[in-house]
């Protein structure tokens, strides 16, 4: 709550969370939302999928982000949308990324998740998966057919790319805050469950005063 009056007081309107608290999964984007909700901020939110935390947190995490996302299409709240989350590619393994696709089947969203957020990230990819990690997660159906990433420098408008996909995956390793802020307002023209959007580097909230 109180890193939500801490948004609004710098004139912060709309956010996206990429939570994790693996000592406390379930109901924690509950939680949050409903902080939210008090506070009037739009709100996108995601529970940080991770092999990191062992195999009874990765599982609760899976179910978190599909009980959330189900809430999300039926509460019918404007200022709400929801995004299955996954941490990093270094952090879980295929089989864990197909147990997320599977879950976010037929909830019509987008993935959150950090795109080589470190020069390891990308090397570790190589090493043990034979790709890089866009080209990973797109494989694992990840970013799907019909998502279309900005390059690295972005160098294309995230308008541009997004408006014009059905299920949007947004990803940066850059941290342009004007492309976040595009990313925060093109969110609520999608009809689909929300823009996704990861980093490489932590980022302050982007800010979009308009509602």
């Amino acid at each position: 709550m109180m890193a939500m009056i801490d948004c609004i007081r710098n004139g912060t309107t709309t956010i996206f969370d990429h939570h994790s608290s693996p000592g406390a999964v379930t109901g924690s984007l509950f939680r949050i939302a409903e902080a939210a909700h008090q506070t009037g901020l739009r709100s996108c939110l995601c529970y940080e999928v991770t092999d990191r935390e062992g195999e009874e947190v990765t599982a609760l995490s899976i179910d978190e982000n599909r009980a959330f996302l189900q809430y999300c299409r039926q509460s019918g709240d404007s200022l709400l949308r929801g995004l299955f989350g996954l941490h990093a590619s270094f952090t879980v393994s295929d089989k864990t990324i197909a147990r997320c696709t599977d879950a976010a089947a037929g909830l019509n969203t987008g993935f959150h998740i950090h795109v080589a957020e470190a020069a390891s990230d990308q090397a570790q990819c190589q090493l043990e998966h034979g790709a890089r990690v866009v080209h990973r997660l797109h494989d694992l159906g990840v970013l799907g057919g019909r998502t279309s990433p900005p390059t690295a420098s972005m160098s294309i408008p995230a308008r541009s790319i997004c408006c014009r996909q059905p299920v949007p995956t947004l990803f940066t390793t850059l941290n342009p805050t004007w492309a976040m802020q595009w990313a925060a307002l093109q969110c609520w023209t999608w009809p689909v469950a929300g823009c996704a959007s990861g980093w490489g580097a932590m980022a302050t909230p982007a800010t979009c005063s308009s509602r």
